[in-house]
């Protein structure tokens, strides 16, 4: 991984976890912590990639300068022991993965599928049925959310509910 990989990788495990957090309204003073282990695994052996290390500190020394993390080393070394998120900073860091590697926050893409969603209220019933999944799916954290294709599938199931007519499906019969 290149250092700009290694932030994106940092950052995206640190949200994930800030997620989850807010997802279940908890409440606490405790950090979120990242180890580096959890971005590279061979990071605390001593047979470690030291190309690979050095890159992923560089990129912690990078986020630390941004103000997106803090970072607590192992003492009388370099190694990292823990990674932290700096809270305060949630605006700047999804702006900052926006704007560098083109990632939309989930609580924008949880909007746009609430808009869509709010446009086939009051169709058929599998639409209904459809649009309580896909709610239920964006209140979860873990779950990828992705407005267009949840906007082509309601659109497809609203029509082929609708439909009255009997669809060709193309087969030819052999003889």
């Amino acid at each position: 991984m290149r250092d700009k990989d290694y932030r994106k990788a940092i950052l995206d495990g640190l949200l994930k976890k800030y997620n989850v957090r807010y997802a279940k309204n908890i409440t606490t003073n405790r950090r979120i912590i990242l180890k580096p282990a959890e971005i590279y695994k061979d990071y605390a052996k001593n047979n470690a990639d030291i190309l690979k290390k050095q890159s992923m500190n560089e990129a912690v020394c990078e986020l630390s300068g941004m103000g997106f993390i803090a970072v607590d080393h192992l003492k009388y070394s370099d190694d990292i022991e823990k990674i932290y998120l700096s809270e305060e900073r949630i605006g700047a860091i999804y702006e900052y993965l926006k704007n560098e590697y083109g990632v939309v926050p989930r609580s924008i893409l949880s909007e746009q599928i609430c808009e869509i969603v709010k446009k086939y209220t009051g169709m058929g019933g599998i639409v209904q049925k459809y649009c309580e999944g896909v709610l239920a799916h964006a209140e979860e954290p873990g779950c990828p959310l992705i407005p267009e294709r949840v906007g082509a599938n309601l659109k497809m199931i609203d029509f082929l509910e609708r439909n009255k007519e009997a669809l060709q499906i193309g087969i030819r019969q052999s003889s």
